[in-house]
């Protein structure tokens, strides 16, 4: 778990100093999620390992597998539980899965989505100086107003 923090806050260092706000969030929630889903997956691997020590041919990266095909909800049927803690675990893995990932998944798209309608607002333009373009229907009252309101005082 340490390490996965780490590795998160090494990448988040790197991309604090190369993005915007909301690419910096994007990047953190998508880190956030790949985090979580190996650390679920490394995690209960380890567990069923731990309890299925009994089975013959039973490797670290074997369980790992297994915790792959379970959480993935393939479920092969190659390598299955034979203890009755075994057994337990798969539910308690999925139930695991459903609380946290849809979530996390969910505050992913969030952002996506803000980005999107962010990026759509407004264009900032690097080469020219402050200049504003109005689009649609402009009339003499509706330009007054608006060069009014964008020369206010408190603005």
């Amino acid at each position: 778990v340490r390490l996965c923090k780490s590795i998160t806050f090494i990448m988040l260092q790197y991309s604090r100093r190369t993005s915007q706000p909301m690419q910096l969030e994007f990047v953190r929630r998508s880190t956030d999620l790949a985090v979580t889903l190996v650390a679920v997956v490394f995690i209960s691997g380890c567990v069923f390992y731990e309890l299925e020590q009994v089975q013959e041919g039973l490797y670290l990266h074997t369980a790992i597998y297994w915790a792959c095909v379970t959480i993935s909800t393939i479920g092969y049927g190659d390598y299955a539980p034979d203890t009755v803690a075994g057994q337990l675990l798969f539910p308690l893995v999925i139930v695991i899965v459903i609380l946290i990932l849809p979530r996390k998944i969910s505050h992913l798209f969030e952002v996506m989505q803000s980005f999107s309608r962010s990026s759509r607002r407004s264009h900032r333009s690097h080469h020219f100086g402050q200049h504003v373009v109005l689009t649609g229907h402009v009339t003499s009252p509706s330009a007054l107003t608006f060069i009014s309101e964008f020369y206010h005082q408190g603005r």
